[in-house]
C-alpha cells in the first residue's frame, strides 16, 4: 500500500490509501509526519480526505512495503535532505549609489562610500561590508554574494539594515544613510543600467537613505543585480 502525506502551504494533509489499508498502516505512517494533529491520528479517513494539520512547503511521499513494511524516521529525513538541496543558499547583489549625500569636511573632496548589510535580529555587528569607493557620490560597489542564513536567517521576507557610510582612516566612519529592505524587495526592484548612464531610467525602484530624525534623502539606492542561488 502506498500512503501519501501531501504538506503543502495550504496547511492540510491529503491521505491517498488503498481500500485494504488499515488503520494501524494510517497512523504509523502519519506519525512519521511530524506535527500532525492528535485527532487526525485517532481517527479512520476516506480517501481524499483534507485535514488542516501543518503548515510547510515541503511534500514527502511514504511508501508501505506490502502494507506492513514502515520507512524508517532516517528514510525519511534522506528525502527531505536530497529535497533541501534544491533551496537557495546564496544572493547574489550588486548595487549602486546615486548623489549620495557629500559628508567630507573638504570644499574640494567627497566622499568615499561602502555600505555594511546587518541582520536585525543582531545589529551588534556587521554580516558583509562592500569595497570602498573613494572620492564619489554616485558609487557602484563590487557583486557582493550573501550567505541568506547570516543576513536573513534564510526568510526571503525578513527585513535587513543596510548602511551607507563614508569611509575614514581613523576608523571613525561617517554615517551617510541606511535602509531596510528584504531580499524579496531587493529582488523585485532590480533595474538595467545603459553603459555610460549614472542612474537606471526607472526611478521608481530606487531606496531612499535617511537618517535618524530627517525626513530628508540622502540620497539613493538601486539595485542593479540580485540573484538567488
Amino acid at each position: 500500500a502506498m500512503v501519501s502525506g501531501t504538506l503543502s502551504k495550504r496547511s492540510y494533509c491529503s491521505l491517498e490509501t488503498d481500500e485494504e489499508s488499515s488503520d494501524f498502516v494510517r497512523r504509523a505512517t502519519l506519525s512519521v509526519i511530524n506535527n500532525v494533529s492528535e485527532d487526525v491520528l485517532n481517527k479512520g479517513h476516506n480517501v481524499g480526505e483534507q485535514h488542516d494539520v501543518i503548515t510547510t512547503d515541503k511534500s514527502i511521499e511514504v511508501p508501505l512495503v506490502g502494507g506492513h513494511g514502515l520507512q524508517t524516521d532516517d528514510d525519511c529525513d534522506d528525502q527531505m535532505t536530497s529535497r533541501s538541496t534544491d533551496l537557495k543558499k546564496y544572493l547574489q547583489l550588486t548595487l549602486i549609489g546615486y548623489k549620495l549625500s557629500n559628508v567630507e569636511e573638504g570644499l574640494f573632496t567627497k566622499s568615499d562610500p561602502f555600505y555594511e548589510i546587518f541582520n536585525l535580529d543582531d545589529r551588534s555587528k556587521a554580516v558583509y561590508r562592500s569595497n570602498v569607493v573613494r572620492n564619489n557620490l554616485s558609487p557602484r560597489w563590487e557583486q557582493a554574494n550573501l550567505n541568506l542564513a547570516k543576513i536573513c536567517g534564510g526568510d526571503l521576507t525578513q527585513l535587513m539594515l543596510i548602511k551607507v557610510y563614508d569611509w575614514e582612516n581613523d576608523g571613525e566612519h561617517d554615517l551617510i544613510g541606511t535602509l531596510e529592505a528584504s531580499v524579496e524587495e531587493l529582488l523585485a526592484k532590480q533595474v538595467s543600467l545603459i553603459k555610460g548612464e549614472k542612474k537606471p531610467k526607472d526611478t521608481s525602484k530606487a531606496f531612499h537613505l535617511y537618517v535618524e530624525g530627517s525626513k530628508s534623502s540622502r540620497g539613493t539606492i538601486f539595485v542593479t543585480f540580485a540573484s538567488l542561488l
